[in-house]
This record gives structure tokens, C-alpha cells and sequence, in this order.
């Protein structure tokens, strides 16, 4: 055998046997189940359920639970126990905040509150409130995510993040690009239950 042929036909073996032995991890791997979605706590269950009903009522589509969206309401809800304030921005920017997420196309937008003992009461309060009725009954909502967290004055803090699928067709608002967040600014605080 030649040289430049046995260097050939070494460099196939070890390129072999390199395939052969990197497929032997994902192959005993647990099969991953597409049909089941993602876990998402009783809370956010709770929450779209709630959220479908108020929906539905009004003619609107349905709403389902992401754990995407739970996770950012839950990291907001923890930043405002701990810093005991109600803010959309003591977690960050909310666009930064959803960015970071791994959520940056559609359309989103964000209800927070405090004080409310439990999830009927802040859904009353947020349909009491122009700006967090509208936020829950835009007709681009699809998905849900709700937190709370409780701070060291007892008080629950609350955050629900809406959002889209993908963005909506046709322009909106003036067509400001490929993500549209609604304003937080207009969204006010509800003084607190003591």
C-alpha cells in the first residue's frame, strides 16, 4: 500500500470511528415528548383560565399558558417583593427584559400589582383599571405567564405578561417594527390592601 493511500485509509477509520462514537450519547438520552408543553405552575393555570373566561366572553380567542412568559413575570414579581415596590422597570426594561427571555418578536405587554391576597382580587382589580383591562383583552394576546412573590412587608406582588404568537398583520400604531410593547407608563399603581 502507498503511503498517501494508507494515510487515506487511516483518516477514514478514525473518521469512523468518530462518528460512530458521538451519536452513542443522544441515543441513550430520554425521548423527548413534543406533545406535552412545557411545565407551568398552578398560578399561570389559574390565571388563563381566568383570562379565557374574561376572553370569552367578550368574543375574543383563546389564551394558553407559556412558561416563557411565566418566567419573566416571575422574575419580575421577585424583583419588586425584594426592592418592595410595584415598578416595570425594577427587573429592567420590559423589552430588555423579554429580549433577555429569548422572547423578542410580537407583541407583549404587562400588568403588575400589590397588595391583592389572592388571584381573584387582582384579576377584579386589573379589570377595574382601563389600562390592564385593555392590556388583557387585546385581540393579538395568545399566550400567558402570572407570578407573585411575596416581599418582606407581606405584601404579594403580582405580574402578568401577555403576548403574541408573532406580529400582527398589517400596521400598527404607525407601524413601529418588527416588536410593539404597549406603553407601561400608562398602566397606574393601586394603592395597596392593607
Amino acid at each position: 500500500m502507498t503511503r498517501s493511500r494508507h494515510a487515506s485509509r487511516l483518516v477514514s477509520i478514525l473518521g469512523l470511528s468518530v462518528l460512530m462514537t458521538v451519536p452513542a450519547a443522544p441515543l441513550l438520552a430520554a425521548p423527548v415528548q413534543r406533545d406535552r408543553p412545557p411545565a407551568v405552575s398552578g398560578d399561570t393555570r389559574a390565571a388563563v383560565t381566568t383570562l379565557a373566561s374574561l376572553r370569552k366572553a367578550r368574543g375574543l380567542g383563546p389564551v394558553r399558558p407559556d412558561p416563557l412568559l411565566e418566567g419573566v413575570a416571575k422574575r419580575q414579581a421577585e424583583a419588586m417583593a425584594a426592592a418592595r415596590t410595584l415598578s416595570h422597570t425594577v427587573g429592567g426594561a420590559f423589552a430588555a427584559r423579554m429580549e433577555r427571555a429569548g422572547i423578542g418578536y410580537g407583541t407583549s405587554a404587562e400588568n403588575l400589582g400589590y397588595g391583592y391576597t389572592d388571584l381573584a382580587d387582582v384579576f377584579a382589580g386589573w379589570m377595574a383599571s382601563a389600562g390592564h383591562r385593555d392590556n388583557m383583552l387585546q385581540p393579538w394576546v395568545t399566550r400567558a405567564g402570572l407570578a407573585k412573590a411575596r416581599g418582606a412587608d407581606n405584601r404579594l406582588y403580582w405580574a402578568l405578561v401577555l403576548a403574541s404568537d408573532d406580529r400582527p398583520p398589517g400596521p400598527v400604531m404607525g407601524d413601529p417594527g418588527p416588536v410593539r410593547r404597549l406603553p407601561s407608563e400608562r398602566v397606574r399603581a393601586r394603592p395597596s390592601r392593607d
